[in-house]
């Protein structure tokens, strides 16, 4: 939240001439003074720019529709919010990244005075009026981030006043009121508090639901975790989907009425003849609706029984419309036998769904009420669509208050895969676009891989997004009856006139001569550069461009997860356009001398015969070995032959080159088997010597293991679930992230049970016979804070790092304090910076709020650490280095000079690295200078 986390005005520090002695703290770190210098210097800033594209970057990252046909739209990653008017077929710029914050004509308070907008657009919503809610971040001197919800009415900027300080969802309805989920008080709690509140008349702040308080009575117990906010609706009533610790059932659908709330369907509750609901957490497809009528659809799973689509209302009372396994309403399509999917709700109460059928295997669209004995059926398997061809299956669609329906569908029989379909009411459907079909823009339609849903307004209007062949280009379009398909904006188009320079560091992909930075201007395509490590060394090396062309390879879109080794060679996942590439996506290389090249694509083959069917972000390592994890899937055979597999290959792909480094079925030493969890991507480590870690299910499903392999002998067990860790205690689970360095030592965070022991973090040595795994340290253990008798509780998965010399850094919580350690060993535990550390005269630590990305462990034992809230000081927030030896000294602060930059540090992004060498990279928002970002090394 913005104006209260920055209301005061900040006091001026005055620099400590001593430095007060604290009995809990043996290390101190001196209080910055106003003009004192950091120990960063600054590798490159915006200033000056090279040379950028100015073209959109597209498609766009978020868009909405109202009912006047204005359609709102981010471009460039958030960087700019546009907004087009279909009378003048005009794209106007709103606000971007590195404007001022006054820019968007709110009173603000002197304290946010020289502040600047980072982030623009995110959680965007439009009501039917065609106003906007957004969340925009700012750089704010004396400030942790903050973020702001504002009301965009057309003409002007509100902000909505809520004790939240970070935000993860928001609704917005027809009388411009906002509803906001987040987590709040992030500067006096350890843990932030998850809260739901309305936006009042006035923009301030309506209690919903905070966790921890009483959940209705209907349920009883307490409010536990706030998952989604389902809608908000034109009479104030807002639907959310929530967790309850201590009552009657564990999940629930409630609705709040402006003065109280009621629950709509809990988890238990009778659903029919079956034993009762399993409220569904979001995954695939839509799964709740609300409409103006106080009406909620969901989907839900049922014990002892099937998923199926319901309707409910406060009253408690629910309606079904469709299950698995039972009758579709339509006696030739049989049963609905897989894949039930709720795709839209409106207020007369239709309920638009879909599922494959039996027998025949048929999909269809179904749009039906609760008041309706049988569906209506929008689109079936085998339907003729016209030219485009026969109807197979819905990949996304809408629905409006007049009950017409916008799909996109996939095509057989004809010259067109996808293509997307208006239904006007109980009318035939109508083509909007098919693959193939030639655009305003020129070039021809390409649907595949740019699926995203399509907008529908009262009016009939739809919006789309779609990849533009021959083109090689990308952009949004919308279409109207009788109006046809207009261009709202693509890849080709220029930015309007002043579109600000963006710089933002790229801080996983790092070797001890270079960095990654990506450039681009607002709202604009971005390029990725090389730039060196030393301070005022002149160039950059480019590595590759959004819709940069690549002979022999097609159009590079959306390059994402970019790796860097030593030798500067770097991988990213991306797509590609071109006659001979599309659809295709996967990992992509770029190498200093030869620049772009693939590494592995969807649809390519595997050892076995198998094809690659979606692959996960690459892990690149120094012997420039890039590993993977991959479904599978058999040409020409049903989906039960997917699977997956962990895979190794040059990056520079050779016959023979690429291999399995494990697969599910494969065996295991002892005649186990196991498959790769659905879960683990991402969860797979590479180490410079060609060592892949990765998690499996072991014997169907009897249990979890940790295995370790290279794709040239088969993997090794490290240790699974059951397994004996300690006296009386096992390994119950694992939590998804893992550590592990050159040497192949393991670290992670574990479930456990025995002795009183319920989690820990588990360090795994490689020895002659395999492994040996024992607790680096678990709860109940004595905790090394100084002046206190303290345990451990609690152990973060995603905060923990682990050197190439064997050191483990690590968060936990106490019974007294929380903090970063480090450790070797069970007795060589340290304190490294612990919450309320004595910092200076009245200065201190504050929350921490670990997350990943928040330290970085160097082989020499240096540890930076983020602290995002200082107490007693208004420079904040911090990044800080602690030594081997305990003591502390700054690296950057907020609201002091950035090195020779000539501006300030306004934001610093916390998501840093150490080099091999141990020097420490960051990138931060600059502010009351003539640079506004820039790329940082320490300078001890």
């Amino acid at each position: 939240m913005l104006y209260l986390r920055t209301s005061q005005e900040r006091r001026i520090l005055r620099c400590a001439a001593a430095v007060l002695l604290a009995v809990s703290f043996a290390t101190l770190l001196s209080a910055p003074c106003p003009g004192q210098q950091s120990t960063a210097a600054a590798i490159l800033t915006d200033r000056p720019t090279p040379e950028l594209s100015g073209q959109f970057s597209m498609p766009p990252t978020q868009f909405r529709l109202a009912d006047s046909g204005r359609i709102f739209f981010s471009s460039g990653a958030g960087t700019a919010l546009f907004q087009w008017d279909p009378d003048n077929v005009a794209r106007q710029r709103l606000l971007q990244t590195n404007d001022p914050l006054e820019s968007t004509g709110m009173n603000l308070p002197a304290s946010v005075s020289g502040a600047i907008l980072d982030s623009i657009g995110r959680l965007l919503q439009v009501n039917s009026a065609g106003h906007a809610a957004i969340l925009v971040t700012a750089a704010v001197k004396g400030a942790t981030d903050p973020a702001a919800l504002l009301l965009f009415d057309g003409s002007s900027y509100r902000e909505m006043k809520t004790p939240l300080d970070a935000y993860s969802q928001i609704a917005l309805n027809d009388h411009d009121r906002v509803a906001a989920l987040g987590s709040s008080n992030l500067s006096t709690n350890l843990t932030p508090t998850a809260g739901i509140y309305i936006g009042g008349p006035d923009m301030t702040a309506i209690e919903v639901a905070v966790a921890g308080k009483p959940a209705p009575a209907a349920i009883g117990g307490t409010y536990y975790i706030l998952r989604q906010l389902i809608g908000f609706n034109d009479a104030g009533e807002l639907a959310f989907l929530a967790d309850v610790n201590g009552g009657n059932a564990q999940r629930a659908i409630f609705l709040f009425n402006g003065s109280e709330t009621r629950v709509v369907a809990k988890s238990g509750t009778a659903a029919g003849s079956l034993t009762g609901f399993q409220i569904d957490t979001p995954a695939y497809g839509a799964y709740y609706a609300l409409n103006n009528n106080g009406k909620v659809a969901f989907r839900a799973s049922t014990v002892g029984g099937n998923a199926g689509i319901w309707v409910g209302d406060a009253s408690g009372a629910v309606t079904k419309i469709a299950g698995l396994g039972e009758p579709a309403g339509i006696q030739e399509l049989g049963n609905c036998n897989l894949y039930l999917w709720l795709r839209g709700f409106n207020d007369s109460d239709q309920v638009l769904y879909d599922c494959l059928t039996m027998p025949g295997s048929r999909n269809a669209l179904f749009l039906k009420s609760p008041a309706d004995s049988s569906p209506r059926v929008v689109f079936k398997r085998g339907q003729s669509l016209g030219p485009a061809g026969d109807f197979l299956a819905t990949q996304q669609a809408s629905l409006n208050n007049a009950g017409q329906v916008a799909a996109l569908s996939s095509l057989t029989g004809g010259p067109s895969p996808l293509a997307w379909f208006f239904v006007p009411g109980d009318g035939d459907p109508t083509r909007i676009a098919a693959e193939g079909d030639v655009t305003p823009s020129g070039g021809t339609f390409g649907f595949a891989g740019a699926s995203t849903p399509a907008l529908l307004n009262a009016a009939g209007q739809v919006v789309f997004s779609a990849y533009i062949l021959e083109s090689n280009a990308a952009g949004l379009f919308s279409w109207t009856a009788g109006g046809g398909v207009k261009p709202v904006v693509n890849s080709t188009d220029s930015l309007p006139d002043g579109a600000n320079p963006v710089l933002r560091s790229v801080p996983s992909s790092i070797s001890d001569t270079e960095a990654l930075v990506q450039f681009r201007k607002a709202g604009g395509q971005s390029t990725c550069y090389a730039t060196q490590l030393a301070p005022n060394t002149p160039g950059l090396r480019k590595i590759v461009s959004e819709f940069d062309q690549v002979p022999g390879l097609g159009t590079v879109v959306g390059p994402d997860n970019l790796q860097m080794n030593v030798k500067g060679e770097v991988v990213f996942t991306g797509a590609l356009l071109g006659s001979n590439t599309y659809p295709a996506s996967g990992i992509l290389a770029s190498l200093p001398e030869t620049g772009v090249q693939k590494v592995a694509l969807l649809g390519e083959s595997l050892p076995g015969g198998d094809t690659i069917a979606s692959i996960s972000p690459p892990q690149l390592n120094r012997q420039s070995q890039v590993a993977f994890l991959a479904a599978t899937v058999v040409p020409d055979q049903p989906a039960q032959s997917q699977g997956q597999g962990v895979f190794i290959t040059p990056i520079t792909p050779t016959d023979g080159g690429l291999l399995a480094v494990a697969r599910s079925g494969d065996v295991l030493p002892g005649g186990s088997t196991f498959v790769l969890r659905p879960n683990t991507f991402g969860s797979i480590v590479l180490n410079d010597n060609g060592q892949v870690a990765f998690r499996g299910i072991i014997d169907g499903g009897t249990g979890t293991g940790t295995f370790i392999g290279s794709g040239s002998v088969p993997p090794t067990k490290v240790i699974q679930t059951g397994d004996r860790v300690a006296e009386g205690v096992t390994l119950t689970g694992f939590q998804p992230t893992m550590k592990m360095n050159a040497s192949g030592k393991i670290a992670f965070v574990a479930n456990l049970t025995g002795n009183g022991r319920n989690a820990g973090i588990l360090v795994a040595t490689p020895n002659e016979s395999g492994y040996s795994v024992q607790p680096l340290v678990m709860n109940g253990d004595s905790a090394p804070v100084p002046g206190a008798a303290a345990k451990f509780m609690y152990f973060r998965e995603d905060a923990i790092d682990l050197s190439n010399t064997g050191e483990t850094a690590f968060y936990a919580s106490t019974d007294n304090i929380d903090g970063w350690f480090t450790a070797w060993n069970p007795s060589t535990i340290s304190a490294r910076v612990l919450r309320l550390q004595q910092l200076a005269n009245r200065i201190s630590v504050g929350p921490l709020f670990p997350q990943k990305g928040f330290i970085a462990l160097a082989g020499s034992g240096d540890l930076a650490v983020y602290l995002p809230k200082i107490n007693g000081s208004d420079f904040q927030p911090r990044i800080v280095i602690s030594a081997p030896d305990g003591s502390l000294r700054n690296l950057a602060w907020n609201g002091e000079k950035a090195g020779n930059t000539g501006s300030e540090f306004g934001k610093l992004y916390p998501a840093f690295t150490a080099t091999p060498s141990g020097r420490f990279v960051f990138g931060a928002v600059l502010l009351n200078g003539p640079a506004q970002a820039g790329l940082f090394v320490d300078q001890p």
